[in-house]
């Protein structure tokens, strides 16, 4: 018989010791997952506030130069006309519109007492050219279509710098004061008190080439607030300072940023009421929208232009129903230089156009949810 041990008893099954091993390598396995999960998130976050930034032309900044095919001596910021006189325009038919937005079909009747005085003026046929967006606004300037036009705030540096506009004046108070101020509106009933009250809500902006119905707002709620789109809050676009009024108005819109003017004008025509909406935050003043010409229109032309400007009468006109509501009563001469600076500054901080073009498509503002 062998004198070796005999074998070991055979060990009891234990719960708990099974449990000693496997919950740290299950709680493991978790972190793992939930780190991995938050991980992914966090990426696809961060991938679409990106995504949003270069959208809303952020992230990208830019130092506002004329464009290389204009000349610019005198160093006030805007294109030279040509000294080759075969480049210059005198064109039999004189194209004149205002701000491409969607109310261009009215303010075709708006301007026809001005538009009177250019053509006796200039000894020229005069038309209106209807223009939907500033997009196709600046396309029209650019491509020899229209002649004179007035550009909205916002657009003004795009429009100098890019497309060959030379302001020649902006529009002011009877006392000279020019400007208006970015008002941000919710509606009357809302709960949101506050900038900061805004955040995991949608905004109503106006288009990307607007000053007070996009540019200055979004500067704003990032620098001055550290609210990021997608990250705090959403938007979409209603291509319209009237239509966002009108939206705030029939609480279709949670919050939306317009011009003063614009919205001292809407309440005069009845579409937006003073007990309707509260101004939550209001800016600086900017300068308002711009009247001039393209570039390379003859000079000859361009004095008499000017001229028009400085002995136009508003009373009794299309111009004093819009405008005079605003408190505006006369054309200025625009300096460019300096009174887009501000303006200016902000289109350095935004960057430049959409490098992914914005969605015709995108969804209207959800309505107000309480």
């Amino acid at each position: 018989m062998s004198d070796s041990a005999s074998p070991s008893a055979p060990q009891k099954f234990s719960l708990l010791r099974v449990l000693a091993v496997v919950i740290p390598s299950a709680l493991l396995i978790v972190g793992v997952i939930y780190f991995l999960s938050n991980k992914i998130q966090a990426d696809a976050q961060a991938h679409d506030v990106d995504l949003a930034l270069k959208k809303l032309r952020l992230g990208q900044p830019r130092n506002n130069r004329l464009a290389a095919e204009f000349a610019d001596a005198n160093n006030d910021l805007v294109a030279d006309p040509p000294t080759d006189a075969a480049k210059l325009v005198d064109p039999d038919t004189l194209v004149f519109s205002y701000i491409g937005a969607g109310d261009s079909d009215r303010q075709k009747e708006v301007w026809q007492e001005f538009l009177a005085a250019l053509a006796a003026a200039t000894g020229k046929k005069v038309e209106y050219l209807v223009l939907k967006t500033p997009d196709e606004q600046l396309a029209a300037l650019e491509n020899g279509k229209l002649h004179v036009t007035g550009v909205a705030t916002g657009a003004v540096p795009l429009a100098v710098r890019d497309h060959g506009f030379v302001p020649d004046v902006t529009l002011a108070a009877a006392d000279g004061k020019i400007g208006h101020t970015m008002q941000l509106l919710v509606p009357a009933a809302s709960n949101i008190q506050k900038i900061e009250d805004l955040r995991g809500q949608r905004l109503a902006f106006v288009d990307y080439k607007s000053n007070s119905g996009y540019k200055a707002p979004l500067v704003l709620l990032m620098n001055d607030y550290n609210l990021v789109p997608v990250r705090d809050f959403d938007w979409a676009f209603t291509h319209g300072h009237d239509e966002s009024i009108r939206g705030i108005a029939s609480s279709t819109y949670i919050a939306a940023p317009v011009a003063s003017d614009m919205l001292a004008r809407a309440t005069a025509r009845g579409e937006i009421k003073p007990e309707q909406y509260r101004v939550i935050y209001e800016s600086e003043l900017f300068p308002s929208a711009a009247l001039g010409h393209v570039y390379n229109l003859h000079p000859d032309l361009v004095a008499k232009i000017k001229d028009v400007y400085a002995k136009f009468e508003w009373a009794g006109t299309g111009l004093e129903k819009e405008f005079g509501p605003s408190g505006v009563a006369k054309f200025v001469p625009a300096d460019y230089k300096q009174q887009w600076s501000l303006i200016r500054r902000i289109e350095d901080a935004l960057g430049p156009d959409p490098v992914i073009p914005i969605d015709p498509e995108t969804p209207e503002p959800e309505k107000l949810v309480e």
